[in-house]
């Protein structure tokens, strides 16, 4: 069976009774945003950059250590992929808190990546950054991303998430641009 009909299947179940409404905090709520810049460097050397995922490090600014990973057990399969295991460094008042988590790497076509993340408390992560030519020259660079978290943390991840990645492209930009 194909998971489209899988879904059309679902939706056509009635649902059985409403979960108590004390347990609305704890279920998983979804966000979701977009980056985009304009770098004035070839589309090739934005690919040289994105694709060796240790120079995210580079621009980032929550990551403090990329390391190889291990495929997670559970992880759907998919296109190859390549495992990393990830250190953010979270400001939080004056005790920085340290959170490592598991990112997949994908290609997701001749100009683009697949990322996807699992972070504890049940926080999962879709990113596609994918970059095309300019006509006037450069590089456009855009990213989707889409966050799934407890209802309780969405807002919070959410905006952390947003901000960080924005920082990351304006990073991406000024680095590439320096090194023309």
């Amino acid at each position: 069976m194909t998971a489209a009909a899988r879904r059309l299947i679902l939706r056509a179940m009635p649902d059985p009774a409403p979960p108590p409404a004390w347990t609305r905090p704890l279920r998983r709520a979804t966000t979701t945003f977009e980056n985009e810049v304009d770098i004035a460097v070839a589309p090739s050397q934005v690919a040289d950059f994105l694709g060796d995922f240790a120079n995210f490090a580079l621009i980032h600014p929550l990551i403090v250590d990329i390391a190889q990973g291990r495929p997670r057990p559970e992880a759907p399969a998919g296109p190859a992929r390549r495992w990393y295991k990830v250190t953010d460094r979270l400001p939080l008042g004056p005790i920085p808190i340290y959170i490592r988590y598991d990112v997949a790497l994908a290609d997701g076509g001749p100009q683009a990546l697949l990322f996807e993340a699992w972070q504890w408390p049940r926080i999962h992560l879709y990113n596609r950054i994918s970059w095309q030519a300019l006509p006037q020259g450069g590089t456009r660079v855009r990213e989707e991303l889409t966050l799934q978290a407890p209802g309780l943390l969405v807002a919070l991840v959410g905006r952390m998430a947003q901000a960080a990645h924005a920082e990351s492209f304006a990073r991406l930009k000024a680095r590439l641009e320096a090194e023309k």
